[in-house]
């Protein structure tokens, strides 16, 4: 199942089943998959682990869940999804169901948006954000409101949406669990910047705060305690002060005069990211021909910017032309595997 097209009025029907769980039969019914399946996918669970390249030529470990594990898991995240959007910090722009009809939808563009027209700006980026959500926080989650699982119920989800110790990058449960795990983060760094008059919104990894009056890394330490206090903790390489003259980027996008914006920059990082895309598919390629929901989700994260850049620059424009065209050589088989056809691919 996917929380694509879907409705306000579906998810919460969605919502009401998962949270009506009792046992782990009733998962199973829910799910509707045997409860030998579940177990046995809970028990052994395989992941195919692979590197991909990031920018500047790092690699990224990617852990993709094998046949009998990935169904289970996209339909439970289906059901987290529908929990999460109901009950989702205000601060939360990433990772959500974006259903037909929601008055004010959440994604990468409405996140920049909410800094618009402020002077000041601090980004920060979590560190390993997906490894930082360890089995002890998952158990919390499914244990705690709510859901308020028993504890037979909560071990089993557990395991199913952890992979040696925590969340794993590339199985479909681990962005919503990311997202509920860090709720209560939220909700004490939403406190904090009302009560300092800052804007606080957080896509993913990447929190940004914004305000008209005068922000210093006295600001980046006190946000620093209180995500502390969570047991969470940033990547100080990656945090970011604007002023009143600096050009401000919020993930990836330019806060401009008339709006969010491409800034000059975006087009080279699309033009890299399809570069990472093309690696990928050969490692894939190389590691498991049927190749890979992780996959499927950087192309549609790919495919996402190259529709932002349509929409702001216009589909015709040389730019965008020219990306397009490069993305779809980026998919193509590697020669020497032939003519097999492209299958999926997952997040990034």
């Amino acid at each position: 199942m996917s929380t694509k097209n879907t409705s306000i009025a579906r998810l919460a029907g969605l919502s009401k089943a998962f949270l009506s769980v009792r046992t782990t039969g009733d998962l199973s019914e829910l799910l509707a998959f045997s409860p030998a399946h579940i177990a046995a996918a809970a028990a052994r669970p395989r992941y195919y682990v692979f590197d991909v390249p990031k920018k500047g030529g790092a690699l990224r470990r990617i852990e993709d869940p094998d046949d009998n594990l990935q169904p289970v898991q996209t339909a439970l995240n289906e059901y987290l999804q529908a929990v999460y959007w109901r009950r989702r910090s205000d601060a939360a722009y990433g990772f959500l169901a974006v259903p037909a009809g929601d008055p004010s939808p959440r994604h990468i563009e409405t996140n920049a948006a909410q800094h618009l027209g402020k002077a000041w700006l601090l980004n920060a980026d979590l560190k390993d954000f997906f490894h930082q959500v360890t089995k002890e926080r998952v158990r919390a989650v499914f244990a705690g409101e709510p859901f308020g699982f028993g504890a037979e119920v909560c071990d089993l989800l557990t395991r199913l949406c952890t992979y040696r110790g925590r969340c794993p990058m590339g199985a479909p449960t681990s962005p919503v669990l990311s997202n509920l795990a860090f709720r209560d983060a939220d909700e004490d760094l939403l406190v904090l910047s009302r009560r300092r008059g800052w804007t606080y919104t957080r896509y993913a990894d990447d929190m940004s705060f914004s305000c008209h009056e005068p922000l210093s890394w006295d600001a980046y330490s006190d946000i620093q305690r209180c995500v502390k206090r969570h047991g969470f903790v940033f990547n100080p390489e990656k945090a970011t002060l604007y002023g009143p003259d600096d050009a401000k980027i919020v993930t990836g996008l330019l806060l401009g005069p008339r709006g969010v914006e491409i800034p000059p920059d975006f087009i080279p990082q699309i033009a890299d990211d399809i570069r990472q895309l093309s690696g990928a598919v050969r490692v894939q390629y190389r590691v498991d021909t049927r190749g890979s929901r992780t996959l499927e989700r950087f192309k549609r994260s790919v495919e996402g910017k190259l529709r932002f850049v349509d929409r702001i620059m216009g589909p015709k424009h040389p730019a965008a032309v020219e990306l397009w065209k490069d993305y779809r050589a980026a998919l193509a088989p590697p020669k020497e595997y032939g003519s097999r056809g492209w299958l999926d691919f997952d997040y990034f």
